[in-house]
């Protein structure tokens, strides 16, 4: 008697994307040891100082020449002030802050002072008038 294979059945379930995202820096061990030793050192969200830290985010981002591992580049944020930032990001193609080169980056740059964004993220929350 002949064998037959059986079909194999398709998965109904979507194919998983990266844990951090589509972008492959995020899922490297550096990056991930970086951004828990952020996260340690900041408990509490510096900009809305109400809700624990959830992610670190690149102050200057890294699409526009951002430092990658600069700690001057690095602040941990909540998800919701992340996303205020991300948006007023959206509707720019330079830096929210003043900037400078990166002492330990060639060629990237970091802010001046990280905790200017601060300010810029809580003048954008009260305009629009977000918790």
């Amino acid at each position: 008697m002949a064998y037959i294979p059986k079909k194999k059945r398709k998965s109904y379930r979507p194919k998983q994307d990266p844990k951090f995202g589509k972008d492959p820096f995020y899922n490297g061990t550096a990056w991930r040891r970086i951004s828990e030793a952020m996260r340690e050192d900041f408990i509490i969200c510096p900009v809305c100082e109400s809700t624990g830290t959830q992610m670190t985010d690149h102050v200057v981002s890294r699409s526009l020449g951002g430092a990658d591992y600069d700690g001057d580049n690095l602040l941990p944020m909540c998800h919701t002030c992340h996303n205020v930032k991300r948006g007023l990001e959206a509707n720019t193609d330079r830096p929210l802050i003043e900037t400078k080169n990166s002492d330990m980056e060639l060629d990237k740059i970091v802010p001046d002072d990280k905790f200017a964004i601060i300010q810029v993220i809580n003048q954008s929350r009260k305009k629009y008038k977000l918790k």
